[in-house]
Parts: structure tokens; C-alpha cells; sequence
């Protein structure tokens, strides 16, 4: 199954630990699957001034799938 829309997942961003909902899974171009992730807490990037809400990762980058 490729399709995470709506489940909870937990995942590893560019070495951050996040969990959250999938909002949006998608093939994406080469034929890698990104699923788009609501983030239950958001996630201060160092480089960004901005509180981070939303990521995006592949299907390599998550860990754990949850109902």
C-alpha cells in the first residue's frame, strides 16, 4: 500500500524525529512516493525564522505507520 492519506505516521526529517498525519501521499516524478505531513507539533528549523507545520517525505524517511 502506497497511499498513507489519513493515517499517522512517524519519520525522520533532513535528522529530525516528527509525527503527524498524512494530508497527501502522491507518486512523485521518477516514480518515488511523497506523502505530505500535517505535524502534530510544530518543528523549528534552524534555518528558518518560521515554525514549521507541514514537511514532506518520501518513503524512506518514515518509520512507523500508525491507524
Amino acid at each position: 500500500m502506497w497511499n498513507y492519506e489519513g493515517l499517522r505516521v512517524s519519520g525522520d526529517y533532513l535528522g529530525f524525529p516528527v509525527t503527524g498525519v498524512v494530508n497527501l501521499s502522491r507518486v512523485a516524478f521518477g516514480g518515488d512516493i511523497k506523502h505530505t505531513v500535517v505535524l502534530d507539533e510544530q518543528l523549528q528549523l534552524p534555518w528558518r525564522n518560521e515554525l514549521t507545520d507541514c514537511v514532506i517525505l518520501s518513503m524512506k524517511e518514515i518509520t512507523r505507520v500508525m491507524s
